[in-house]
């Protein structure tokens, strides 16, 4: 995936909704820096800074903090995901990044918040876009989850160890759906338990995460990229969301109960006007009380080799509207 600059164009849908929310951008660095970017209070001042590449950018000068060294080539950069948390306990955000080879790292953030951030093992994934960070065994510390195998064809969590300095503890989920898009996490049955969504399906979380093989429930999704579980109509039972990361298209998936008493999923479409969705985000942008949806789409995201790829990079968001049960 390739792209160019961090902020890019806002669209905002639906005529209400430009009525209510305005967006004004601001350019914080126009070179590229890398394919993740995160949102974080880096220096603990009550504001949230940036992190894209080797810089975090303090807000609100926004002054590029080079923290790490990034390889780039051929318009690429060697960082996929970076998720913020804190993982030592000592109050202060670190950062788990997931590189282009099969690598995961966690790098500590120093008191001083200043230079080079110490990197620790975590394991190895397999190149991708899609590593979720979760609370999977219900113990109030972050897991990740993610493919595994050399074709992706597995799905892992790994856990962090006492001694955080130490490689975590990885544990397969299944053998279907990994795959480099399209894992996510979510309560699908309603148990009070995080499942684990793949392109083709999804798997059940026992009681014990640490057990063989979780349960595995068909649905067929194709090629789409991080999934957001919902209620989007409002019926009482969780409905998933994903957008296309290599062609148009952004759609949801109705949850119902079908004729043998097991889930069944009927498909609709949101948008198919915009290509190379990747990441996408449920939130309450008009704080109405429901879940709306925010994407984009970059430049060229893979050269040529997608429709839509030299069309305008976008940042849009959907606002949920319901009548009765229907979204």
């Amino acid at each position: 995936m390739r792209c160019h600059i961090i902020v890019l164009t806002v669209c905002l849908a639906g005529a209400s909704a430009q009525a209510e929310v305005r967006f004004r951008k601001h350019v914080i660095d126009p070179a590229f820096q890398a394919e993740a970017c995160a949102v974080a209070d880096v220096d603990g001042d009550g504001r949230l800074d940036l992190v894209a590449g080797e810089n975090w950018y303090r807000a609100p000068d926004w002054r590029p903090r080079q923290f790490r060294t990034v390889a780039r080539w051929d318009g690429y950069a060697d960082v996929r995901c970076d998720h913020p948390v804190d993982l030592n306990g000592d109050g202060r955000m670190d950062l788990v990044t997931v590189h282009r080879g099969p690598a995961m790292a966690w790098l500590e953030n120093p008191s001083d918040h200043q230079g080079h951030w110490r990197a620790y093992p975590i394991g190895e994934s397999t190149m991708t876009e899609g590593v979720v960070a979760g609370d999977l065994d219900g113990d109030g510390l972050i897991d990740l989850i993610g493919p595994t195998g050399e074709k992706a064809q597995a799905v892992a969590w790994w856990k962090a160890p006492a001694d955080r300095t130490q490689p975590w503890i990885k544990t397969i989920v299944g053998s279907r759906g990994g795959g480099l898009h399209g894992i996510g996490l979510g309560d699908l049955n309603r148990d009070g338990r995080p499942d684990v969504l793949v392109q083709q399906g999804w798997y059940e979380a026992p009681a014990d995460p640490r057990q063989g093989e979780w349960p595995f429930h068909e649905l067929d999704r194709g090629d789409t990229h991080h999934p957001v579980v919902y209620d989007f109509d409002g019926d009482g039972d969780q409905d998933v969301a994903a957008s296309s990361p290599h062609d148009y298209g952004l759609y949801w998936w109705e949850q119902s109960t079908g004729e043998d008493g097991r889930p069944a999923w009927t498909r609709h479409t949101i948008d198919e006007s915009i290509s190379q969705l990747h990441t996408l985000v449920g939130a309450d942008i008009d704080g109405d009380g429901d879940t709306d949806l925010l994407t984009g789409k970059r430049y060229r995201a893979h050269d040529d080799r997608d429709p839509g790829s030299d069309e305008p990079s976008l940042l849009v968001w959907y606002e949920l509207r319901r009548d009765g049960e229907r979204a």
